[in-house]
Formats: C-alpha cells, sequence, structure tokens
C-alpha cells in the first residue's frame, strides 16, 4: 500500500471515531434505568449482547452516511466500518454488565485513541524528521501512550457507573440468617460533606433511605461549610426524613474531625457499627452496601484525612469493647 493509500485510510479511520466518540458519550449521559439483583441469569447477558450488536449496526450506518456525504471513498469507508464494528464486538466479553449506552461509548473512545496513536506513529516515521526529530517524535507518541491510558482508565468509571444495566448485591436477602445469632447489628451511615450542593447532598441520603437494610440510621455531619445557602436546605429536609443532621463551624479536624466529633456526641450505645459514605459519590446505594457477614472482625476502623477513628462491633456473639478510641490530632482550622 503506498504512502498516500496507507494517509488516507488512517485518516478516514481517525475521523470515524472523532464522529462516533461524541455522539455515544452524549448517550451515555441520557437517564436511564438500572437493576440491583444478587445473581443474574445469563439470558440477561445474552440480552443485551444482542441489543449492544443492534446499535453497533445503527452506528456503523449512520456513520458510513456521515462518511459519504463529506467524500470519503467507498474503500475508506468500509475500512472505517469495519474497523468500529471490529471494537464493538471485541468488548462484548468484557461489558456484560454493561448497557448498550456504556459499551459503544467505551468502544467507539477507545477505538479513537488506538487509531490516533497508531495515526501519530505512522505520522512520525513517514514525515522524513531525521534523526533528532523522529526520537523527539517517539518521545512525544510515549507521552501521549501514557495519556491515553489515564483517559482509559477515567472513563472505564464514568462507563462503569453511568452505563451499567445491572449492579450485583454481594449479599441477598438469602444469606441473611448465617449473620451472628439475634438481631441484626445497628448500622450508623455517616455522611460528612464540604460545601456540597444541597440537591446532591439530599440525593445521597434518598439513596441511603433505599437500603434494604432493616437497622441503621443516617447521620449528616457538615463540616465547616461556608456559606449558609449550602447546608440549610439539607437541614430543613432531614426534620421530614428522620435523618440526624450536625452543622459544625470552624471546627478543627478536617473530616476525620467532624467524624470523631460524630463518634462522640451522635452515636449512642446501640450503635453497633459504622460505615462513612461520601456525598459526592453515593448513588443508589452502590457505595454503602451493608455486609454483615463481612463485619466479622475485632474492630472495624475508618480513616479520613490526618486522623482514625475506631467503632468496635457490639453485635451478639462478637468481642465488646469498653470504650472507643478517638484519634484525631489537633489540626490548623480550616481557614475561610
Amino acid at each position: 500500500m503506498s504512502t498516500y493509500a496507507s494517509a488516507g485510510t488512517l485518516s478516514a479511520l481517525l475521523l470515524a471515531g472523532l464522529l462516533a466518540a461524541p455522539v455515544t458519550t452524549g448517550a451515555l449521559f441520557l437517564p436511564a434505568t438500572s437493576r440491583v439483583r444478587p445473581v443474574e441469569e445469563r439470558w440477561r447477558r445474552t440480552d443485551r449482547a444482542v441489543l449492544k450488536l443492534v446499535w453497533t449496526a445503527i452506528l456503523v450506518a449512520a456513520l458510513a452516511a456521515a462518511l459519504e456525504l463529506i467524500g470519503v471513498t467507498t474503500r475508506n469507508i468500509e475500512a472505517a466500518v469495519v474497523g468500529l464494528a471490529l471494537a464493538s464486538a471485541l468488548w462484548l466479553p468484557v461489558t456484560g454488565r454493561w448497557g448498550a449506552r456504556g459499551h459503544l461509548c467505551w468502544a467507539a473512545t477507545t477505538y479513537v485513541f488506538v487509531v490516533y496513536l497508531a495515526f501519530m506513529l505512522w505520522w512520525t516515521f513517514a514525515s522524513d524528521l531525521g534523526i533528532a526529530g523522529t526520537a523527539a517524535g517517539l518521545v512525544l507518541w510515549l507521552l501521549e501512550v501514557a495519556a491515553a491510558a489515564l483517559g482509559a482508565a477515567y472513563l472505564w468509571e464514568l462507563c462503569d457507573a453511568l452505563g451499567r444495566a445491572s449492579w450485583a448485591r454481594r449479599v441477598g436477602e438469602h444469606q441473611l440468617p448465617d449473620g451472628p445469632d439475634g438481631k441484626l447489628p445497628f448500622v450508623c451511615l455517616q455522611v460528612p460533606c464540604y460545601n456540597e450542593p444541597p440537591d446532591m447532598v439530599i440525593e445521597t441520603l434518598r439513596s441511603l433511605q433505599a437500603i434494604d437494610y432493616p437497622r441503621f440510621e443516617i447521620q449528616v455531619l457538615d463540616d465547616n461549610t461556608d456559606d449558609e445557602a449550602l447546608w440549610r436546605p439539607v437541614e430543613a429536609w432531614r426534620r421530614e426524613h428522620d435523618v440526624k443532621f450536625v452543622h459544625l463551624s470552624d471546627w478543627p479536624g478536617y473530616k476525620s474531625g467532624a467524624l470523631n466529633y460524630a463518634l462522640e456526641h451522635l452515636v449512642d450505645d446501640s450503635c453497633d457499627l459504622s460505615r462513612v459514605c461520601s456525598a459526592a459519590r453515593t448513588r443508589r446505594g452502590s457505595r454503602c452496601g451493608l455486609r454483615p457477614r463481612a463485619t466479622r472482625a475485632p474492630a472495624a476502623s475508618r480513616r479520613a484525612g490526618g486522623g482514625t477513628f475506631w467503632l468496635p462491633p457490639t453485635a451478639p456473639g462478637w468481642p465488646r469493647s469498653a470504650s472507643r478510641e478517638l484519634r484525631s490530632p489537633p489540626r490548623a482550622r480550616r481557614s475561610a
């Protein structure tokens, strides 16, 4: 294949990815529903795989039409269509729990990464830059490889969080009888926040309230939020939803200081375990799933900032400690 033909094919492949990736990324952020199941049947994955192939066919057909409109040759259109379809098919075994949106976003974007890197490597050697120029171009290309790897890692988290069609439960209702004798442990879910948008905090609290566990309470720890308009709506909302709330002003220790305050002033003897949940990351309870069987340990520890705080399990049959350690070294107060 001549240099001109290689450049034309690589350009068409890259153009196809540049057209497909923004469309699939936009689709990833469309509202969608997902389900939580302890075990997923094989037929559900099969159905999703078929749906992904159908949407792949629709995407490549639209892409072929767009490339034809801008004057790309038939041969290069065929290469671009085959390349994108192959990328989608190769990722099918890996994206089993994702819906079509997440799968296509991941496939199209990683396709762009690979084709772009291939194009730039070809260009580095085909441009006759000389020994020094070629060496510098290769160093730049290696940096682009590293940047693409970092981008792919971040993209995977987005696709996994927004594109999942099915979330797996680690503990199902049929496993609860295997827990400790007597009542299940009472759990305190603590949500520390600082200058967070009230709508996001309230969404987090709603998701925590939807957890299907019989014995828990929620505690919101507003840590030195400067703007009263950010924490007052959360305080008003919690009054109607049986949620504990405290606003700390000019309090030392950052997040660990707020959590230690809660352990000393909000958590009473009825609480057996504590769990810290991030207001910025909890969605549909996915980050604070309760696993009673996984907490069989002498003590459960949590770390935040520079402090460590401990809350030993006190469920029947577990070791009970006479005291709780609060370890949070005094730190400078957060500046305004």
